[in-house]
């Protein structure tokens, strides 16, 4: 066998099962000995307790936070020096090059101004999931690595997190309940970002005002969510691509919240006839946003801001099946054939990076670790 397989094969078993266990294990030891921090993880549905859960600590600096505890600080230490600016002119990624056009409107972090929200129905303690005793590695259950992936991005760049467990409401498909939670976390937060469980963020060390900028997010902008592939199935009967709302992103305003209110009602047919055709029919929430939200009242080109497809949807597992081009460039969303490829994201998630400072370290250490004795011609006599 060639020596650069051997290396491969040693690295692949060795390094990325090391860095992952000792990740996880912290990662799930931060959220609780039960599987969840009491501050990160709501169980309650009841609106008083969860504006409580949301508002402490606030988006204000001054107030406790969860970042402080020292695995938090060493993740954000591994970080913190491959960082993108946020106002670089541009990124490169596998040889293409994305630009911000013009001045960037965002210049400093968000810190705890944003919050990234994860919400489900589902109380995610069953063996292997996210808030049990055991996530293992390998063998890592899909949704845990995009929930503990979410997490991860919130520790590296100071953001505010949350994991609510949302009721299931009546009248409505699961799907709908991550849009009662969005408007009520907009309450506390200037913005809020979710992301389903299957989707992740593909180059953690890209902070999120760079992604804003880039994609030309203002300060009128409400909602940003992403397109999803140019396929006839994907539109509505009046031919309308549909949006994905596995990735939004809610900017704080009494606009949003009167967007919001209206998406809320709409498959109750009050003031949206026809819109309970999604309450329980595909693609629920996401066709009811698109059809009649903002084709009715919030049809302002600064209400719904999508964006790319190419950039925030898809997976490389995908590309093939949507003809569309989706390969999640910044944001992979894993559906259909890249269900089970989360696990596989979120090493590459830490070994993209732990490699490349391990390597630098070996590099700034060499003198210490490293000695050239080749020009010796014979074993030396003692």
């Amino acid at each position: 066998m060639a020596w650069d397989t051997l290396v491969i094969r040693w690295w692949q078993r060795i390094l990325i099962p090391i860095a992952l266990f000792s990740l996880f294990i912290c990662l799930i030891w931060t959220f609780g000995g039960t599987g969840v921090h009491p501050a990160t993880t709501l169980l309650a549905s009841k609106d008083s307790s969860l504006r409580s859960f949301l508002s402490a600590p606030s988006a204000s600096s001054t107030r406790p936070s969860w970042h402080g505890d020292a695995f938090t600080q060493a993740v954000k230490s591994l970080y913190d020096p491959i960082l993108h600016p946020i106002t670089a002119p541009n990124y490169t990624d596998d040889a293409n090059t994305y630009y911000i056009t013009g001045e960037p409107m965002y210049t400093t972090s968000f810190g705890k101004r944003l919050l990234v929200l994860d919400i489900d129905t589902r109380p995610m303690t069953d063996d292997g999931q996210v808030r049990s005793q055991n996530v293992h590695w390998p063998g890592m259950e899909p949704m845990a690595a995009g929930f503990l992936s979410h997490y991860l991005y919130a520790i590296i760049h100071g953001y505010d997190y949350r994991f609510v467990r949302a009721p299931e409401y009546p009248d409505r498909h699961l799907t709908w309940a991550k849009v009662p939670m969005l408007r009520d976390a907009l309450k506390e937060y200037e913005f809020v970002v979710f992301l389903d469980q299957d989707a992740m963020f593909h180059r953690p060390h890209i902070p999120l005002e760079w992604l804003m900028n880039h994609w030309n997010h203002t300060s009128e902008t409400s909602l940003m969510v992403a397109k999803d592939p140019d396929n006839p199935h994907n539109t509505d009967s009046n031919g309308n691509l549909f949006w994905n709302t596995g990735f939004i992103i809610a900017q704080n305003s009494s606009r949003l919240h009167e967007l919001f209110d209206a998406w809320i009602e709409c498959p109750r047919d009050t003031t949206s006839p026809g819109c309970s055709h999604y309450a329980y029919n595909w693609p629920h929430e996401q066709g009811a946003l698109r059809t009649f939200i903002q084709q009715g009242l919030f049809n302002r080109s600064e209400d719904i801001h999508p964006v790319p497809c190419a950039e925030a949807n898809g997976s490389p597992w995908t590309l093939d099946s949507d003809g569309a081009g989706c390969g999640g460039v910044f944001v992979r969303h894993f559906w259909t054939n890249g269900k089970p490829h989360p696990p596989e994201e979120l090493a590459e998630n830490v070994m993209h990076y732990f490699v490349q400072q391990l390597h630098e370290s070996f590099l700034t250490q060499g003198q210490h670790v490293f000695a050239d004795v080749s020009g010796q011609n014979e074993p030396k006599r003692r």
